[in-house]
């Protein structure tokens, strides 16, 4: 009786958080590197987080005593103090500063300057890796725009901006729109670097990813082979593009079903991420995740079981505790741990999956009913059968009134009620559901 098992949320090449955000693309344009005061910098260096807050609070002090708060030189201030933040992963704390910033570079220099782009740019990654979609896209479109307005059609940073926009619509399932900007991003790169540089093999894979996500396989294979051979020229230099690019390669041939195939890569892959001591990335995370679905289906559940737990650490690290992507790995470690037989461990993974979706979509989302359908599947199967009656009729009510009463989603959630009742021997009460049932079931036919 149950309407799902393990679910992915895809390959996402989102960069990792490092101490030295000034160095990390996207994080640069705009954050550390795009202020002007920089007496806190060796603290950074040296980690001194504490002592290097206090200098850039005490240098944006100075700043508004001397110029007032509407200042570019606040705004340099400000600036420097969300990339101290930044360097320690406090996300929530540097998105309002660059906001502030923002805002006094937009009456100070306008919109469309390139400064102020930059620190747009940087607050629009934030969202981006806080799983925000819907604010970074708008940010991302407008800072193409703002790019393109200045006369930039092919520099670097203008291929990032499109690259970043790209994987922004593709969270977002809207494949059709990212294509493009994938497209234009990997022209630009291959136009300014040659066809060897790490760059291009990033847009390369994504591209690549993508396709590979429509099923456009032929073209996915192209270009996931072109990535991993020019990543594999200097694999000390682009491990991690190497890792990214093995991790695709191996998820095509899991996808065509050859695992004999696939396994070796997701393998390879995991090397180059231990190689390049990347510990916390969704790419990482994503690639553990296809290696064990593949032990899951394989039925080798005490070998996919560490890896799951490494996703759903690795995902709450990056995105919190209540983001759906964290919600996907913890139904992939409660469907494992119930294949375990740890009925007790696996139970609060199932309730904890329906709370994550009912807080951030809200009661009447499709994620909740497949969740709950999940839950009461579970403990139709522990023979609990009054707990999950009312879970199948709580998505019973949710499917209908985002799809309507005669819609073929039903057809399991209503099978699933009658099946409880019968099981009470209470067949009389679940007559209606039954009736319902056979009625959807003829009119599919």
């Amino acid at each position: 009786m149950r309407s799902s098992s393990l679910t992915g949320v895809g390959l996402l090449a989102l960069a990792t958080l490092t101490v030295f955000l000034y160095a990390t693309p996207g994080y640069a344009r705009g954050g550390i590197s795009g202020a002007e005061t920089k007496g806190w910098l060796v603290f950074v260096q040296a980690c001194e987080f504490s002592i290097a807050t206090d200098q850039a609070e005490a240098e944006l002090a100075e700043a508004e005593a001397t110029y007032g708060r509407n200042h570019l030189k606040v705004a340099d201030a400000i600036i420097a103090l969300s990339g101290i933040q930044l360097a320690q992963g406090k996300l929530d704390e540097a998105a309002p500063n660059l906001q502030l910033a923002i805002t006094i570079r937009e009456k100070k220099i306008g919109a469309g300057h390139l400064k102020t782009t930059e620190t747009r740019e940087t607050l629009a990654y934030i969202h981006f890796s806080q799983g925000k979609y819907g604010k970074a896209e708008p940010m991302y479109i407008s800072c193409v725009s703002a790019r393109q307005n200045a006369g930039d059609t092919d520099s670097p940073d203008l291929a990032l901006t499109l690259f970043r926009l790209a994987q922004v619509y593709e969270a977002q399932l809207k494949y059709q729109d990212s294509e493009e900007p994938f497209i234009r991003s990997l022209n630009i790169r291959r136009a300014a670097f040659g066809g060897d540089h790490p760059l291009v093999a990033e847009s390369t894979v994504a591209l690549g990813r993508l396709y590979l996500r429509v099923k456009m396989y032929d073209d996915a294979k192209m270009l996931l082979d072109q990535a991993v051979s020019t990543a594999s020229k200097s694999p000390v230099d682009n491990g991690r593009v190497l890792a990214e690019a093995l991790g695709s390669m191996a998820w095509w041939y899991h996808s065509q079903g050859e695992l004999v195939d696939a396994e070796p890569l997701y393998l390879r892959s995991l090397e180059f991420y231990k190689i390049e001591e990347i510990q916390y990335d969704l790419e990482l995370a994503s690639t553990l995740e296809g290696l064990a679905r593949m032990y899951y289906s394989q039925s080798r559940l005490k070998e996919a079981y560490p890896l799951f737990k490494r996703v759903l650490g690795i995902r709450i690290q990056l995105r919190g505790k209540y983001h759906p992507d964290v919600a996907v790995a913890w139904n992939n470690v409660a469907f494992l741990l119930e294949g375990l037989r740890r009925y007790d461990a696996a139970e609060p993974y199932f309730i904890q999956v329906v709370s994550i979706y009912e807080n951030y979509y809200g009661k009447n989302h499709p994620n909740v009913s497949v969740s709950l359908s999940n839950l009461a599947g579970f403990y139709y199967d522990r023979e609990k059968y009054y707990q999950a009656l009312p879970l199948y009729r709580r998505a019973i009510a949710i499917n209908e009134i985002l799809f309507g009463v005669k819609h073929q989603s039903l057809l399991p959630l209503l099978e699933g009620v009658v099946a409880c009742y019968e099981q009470l021997g209470e067949s009389t009460e679940g007559s209606v559901y039954r009736v319902r049932a056979r009625n959807l079931r003829a009119a599919m036919r």
